[in-house]
């Protein structure tokens, strides 16, 4: 049971966090993804 409810919870926070990348594209123009400040971010 515990297995299965953690694999549901993982399915879940993966849609969310795609749900909120979609946004954000749609919010921002595509060349903002790749700007210096996300790549200074990263490192």
């Amino acid at each position: 049971m515990s297995s299965d409810h953690e694999a549901l919870m993982g399915m879940l926070t993966r849609l969310k966090l795609t749900a909120i990348r979609d946004q954000l594209a749609r919010l921002r123009p595509p060349e903002s993804s790749s700007s210096p400040r996300m790549a200074a971010g990263r490192e």
